[in-house]
């Protein structure tokens, strides 16, 4: 087999989940994701959403990566948030790696469509969404 290229390669999004949290048991690494959505109802707007958390499995990941976080509302285009870390997979082009962030909020400043979008090394690897809507009477969340 031949020496790899030192240029890693670009992850595959296997799962990509917006949640309530997300619990990561200390002696085995296992995660729960708890309380999956893509739908949030709000009173009034602006609003702040949360606690939430954010989950990605990425795949064919080898090498180091600067992965990267973009909140987009779609109808206006704006950016209302953004993040990033740094993600290191071993040598095994096999490997997969889990992106875990709990947060305390989002803010949503207007309803609408969210697009989280998610890139690694600069390169647009995934994307979900997230709908924000006035609450209709006999709704509780």
């Amino acid at each position: 087999m031949g020496k790899r290229d030192h240029q890693p390669s670009i992850p595959v999004v296997l799962a990509f989940l917006l949640c309530d949290k997300i619990v990561q048991e200390a002696g085995t690494g296992k995660k729960t994701i708890v309380g999956i959505f893509d739908r949030v109802w709000a009173e009034s707007f602006p609003t702040v959403h949360g606690p939430f958390g954010i989950y990605a499995k990425l795949a064919d990941a080898a090498g180091a990566y600067d992965l990267k976080i973009d909140i987009l509302h779609l109808e206006s285009n704006e950016m209302i948030g953004q993040g990033g870390m740094k993600a290191l997979a071993g040598d095994d082009p096999l490997a997969v790696v889990d992106l875990v962030l709990n947060l305390p909020g989002i803010p949503l400043p207007k309803q609408g469509t969210y697009e989280f979008q998610l890139s690694a090394n600069g390169v647009w690897i995934g994307r979900t969404k997230l709908i924000a809507a006035r609450k209709k009477k006999g709704i509780s969340k």
